[in-house]
């Protein structure tokens, strides 16, 4: 199954919504920072990444990458990058 960056940048973004209860979602696009703009710590961020990670059954292989996430759009390219190389 391949994915594109753009549809998880969209179940990103609506984890964003759903699991950090976010109600301002529709402004959020790629370039949306994920601590400057949205405010995000590193609890935040980790709790959408392992819900990802649960759906695609994949998981990050180090913690400097994901410390390199820091818009939707560099988090979306990545995590479909590794759902890709996985299947």
């Amino acid at each position: 199954m391949t994915v594109t960056a753009e549809q998880i940048q969209a179940e990103f973004i609506d984890l964003i919504k759903t699991v950090l209860r976010r109600k301002d979602t529709d402004s959020y696009t790629g370039d949306t920072d994920l601590i400057k703009d949205l405010d995000l710590d590193s609890l935040d961020i980790l709790e959408v990444l392992v819900e990802i990670q649960e759906k695609y059954e994949f998981d990050i292989p180090d913690k400097k990458d994901a410390e390199r996430l820091t818009t939707i759009g560099s988090a979306s390219a990545f995590i479909a990058e590794l759902i890709n190389r996985k299947a």
